[in-house]
This record gives C-alpha cells, sequence and structure tokens, in this order.
C-alpha cells in the first residue's frame, strides 16, 4: 500500500543529501539530526530539517548567499534551499552555569561530544548523506521501546526547565513512555518550571496533541499561569537570614513573605524590582497579578505562618485598612 507519509520523508532525506553533497564539495561533512531521523525512523511525518555541521558556519554565506542568516557567536545558521528552510549549527560542546542559556560553548568536530548537550536520546541520532545513522545513547532502542529518555544524568532537567514539559510533551504525541528515572526527577523537581516565563510555557503547551496527561499526572495547574499570573501558594512565611531560600520558595509558588528589614534590603539590591513591600490592601492589589515577590509591612507580623486563601487573604488586609482588625 502506499505510505504517503514515507513517502514524503523519503523526499525529503534526498533533498537533505543534495544539500549535505554542496557541503562536500567544500570539505565539509553535514548531518540531519533530532526531529526527522526520529520521525524518518519512526515513518512519521516531519517537517524539521536540523542540521550539524562539521566546519566554518560562514560556509553558509557562500553555499546560499541570498537565502541565509548566521549567528556567529552560536556558530549557527538558517538557509533555504528548494523552498525549504534548513537550520544548521557547528558541532558543539556547551556549559551551563544558570537557566537555559550556556555560558560558555566550545566549538568541536566530533558528533558524539555534540550528542552530549541534545536533549534526549530518540533526538540524538544522526544521518549522513549515505543514510548511514550514528547512535550514541542507545536512541534506537529507546524508539523502539517507545521511551523517553534524557541524554546523559537526568540532573540536566536543571539546565533548561522546559525540557520538563518538552519529555511529557513527547511521551503524549507519541504515545510513549518517560523512562523510570527520568519521571521521578521530573515529578521531584517539576517546581522549576516557575522560573520560566509564561509565554514559552504557554508556546509549549500548544504543541501538546492532549494536555489530559499534562493535568493529570503532573498538576500542572500548580505552574500554569491564570489570567497571566501564577497560580500561587498562600502562605506568609517569615525568614531570618536566608535570602536563597526565599528565592526556592518563590520558584515553588510561595509569594507572600514576612521578613526582617535588613533581609529585604539585601534581596532589592539582588532582585531590584521584583521585590516590592506591600503596605496596605491597595499594594496587594495592584501587585498580585505580577511576578514579584511581595513582603508584607511589620505591621502584619501577627499573621506570621498561617494559611489562608487569595480571598481570606484579601479580607484580612482590607479589614486592617479599615481599621476592623
Amino acid at each position: 500500500m502506499f505510505d504517503e507519509t514515507f513517502d514524503s520523508n523519503l523526499l525529503k532525506v534526498e533533498i537533505f543529501e543534495n544539500v549535505a553533497s554542496l557541503f562536500s564539495k567544500e570539505k565539509m561533512e553535514v548531518y540531519l539530526v533530532g526531529g526527522m531521523v526520529r520521525d524518518f525512523l519512526l515513518k512519521k511525518r516531519s517537517s524539521d530539517f536540523d542540521l550539524a555541521l562539521d566546519g566554518d558556519i560562514s560556509i553558509i554565506n557562500k553555499l546560499f548567499p541570498q537565502d541565509s542568516k548566521i549567528i556567529d557567536k552560536y556558530g549557527c545558521a538558517t538557509f533555504f534551499y528548494q523552498g525549504f528552510k534548513f537550520e544548521i549549527t557547528c558541532l558543539r560542546k556547551e556549559h551551563y552555569d544558570t537557566y537555559r542559556t550556556p555560558s560558555k560553548i566550545e566549538f568541536v568536530h566530533s558528533l558524539e561530544i555534540d550528542s552530549l548537550r541534545r536533549d534526549f536520546t530518540i533526538n540524538a541520532l544522526y544521518m549522513d548523506k549515505d543514510e548511514h545513522i550514528y547512535d550514541f545513547h542507545n536512541g534506537i532502542n529507546d524508539l523502539n521501546n517507545r521511551l523517553i529518555r534524557i541524554v546523559g544524568d537526568v540532573s540536566r532537567y536543571n539546565e533548561d526547565p522546559l525540557r520538563i514539559l518538552r519529555a511529557i510533551r513527547m511521551a503524549t504525541n507519541l504515545d510513549f513512555r518517560i523512562n523510570k528515572d527520568d519521571y521521578r526527577y521530573i515529578k521531584d523537581n517539576f517546581y522549576l518550571l516557575n522560573g520560566i516565563a509564561p509565554s514559552l510555557i504557554n508556546d509549549e503547551i500548544k504543541k501538546f496533541s492532549s494536555t489530559k496527561y499534562l493535568f493529570d499526572d503532573f498538576e500542572m495547574d500548580r505552574i500554569l499561569y491564570k489570567n497571566n499570573h501564577k497560580i500561587r501558594k498562600h502562605k506568609i512565611l517569615k525568614f531570618s537570614n536566608d535570602c536563597k531560600e526565599i528565592i526556592k520558595l518563590y520558584d515553588e509558588g510561595y509569594y507572600l513573605f514576612l521578613m526582617d528589614e535588613n533581609i529585604y534590603l539585601e534581596l532589592k539590591k539582588i532582585l531590584l524590582s521584583r521585590i516590592v513591600k506591600i503596605n496596605d490592601y491597595n499594594d496587594y492589589l495592584h501587585y498580585y497579578s505580577k511576578d514579584v515577590i511581595m513582603v508584607l509591612d511589620q505591621k502584619y507580623q501577627d499573621l506570621i505562618n498561617k494559611e489562608y486563601s487569595n480571598k481570606e487573604l484579601k479580607k484580612v488586609l482590607r479589614e486592617r485598612d479599615d481599621g476592623k482588625s
């Protein structure tokens, strides 16, 4: 029977092979990597043309002078060929000190080293112009077992917490399972998504074929933004001298604190406009919908460690302002 999806992928592989031959003439090797290799093996339709280049990214200007854009710093470029958009990146090694953006990049000449920065094993597959597959992390075995597993140690989810959502999305959309160790780490560290911009989270969620798994198994409602602000925990806490813990708790969903004035001033130097002092009910209403740490004035000391719903807390603050309590 005619397989339209597979035939479409064969055509795209043929287009890649034509592109690869252009690089070969310049004594450079280029490889198809990621989603299209995965989908080619799964016989699923794919639209991604992601390439890995063992060579100098400036060659793009020579090969595709009219339809290319280069970002030298990261060794990345985009170009068009026969109406298709290609994204190409030099083989590299990445170092992370903070979320999402690598602090240091080293260009290399090794597919295996480059593969260590990829997210999941099934996306760390490379194909050369002769359709030979390079698999350094048992990605083909994971494809056969319908398994989502991060490349390397599970702590790599910390490099980019959006990988948490990507793992769940891929499991959902491909009808795969998440590897046991990955699943446990994702469940324990789901709060890391609090540090990701809501627009990026929403963009990722739009790619889900179904969000039932996301909400039922991972309680996504604790992370999602409602009317563009966080679903927050309603607990007031007081800390004396632990600024790092306050920031960590904020990332976990706590947003309202009582603290010593010197701690507030210390955090203010670090967070600037992302921490504010709340003096009355109107301040609370103004800042509740914003991505900030709110610090209650010292006159609210008696509220330490009490639990309130948002509605109850508004009532308490309003009554204080009206002199009723």
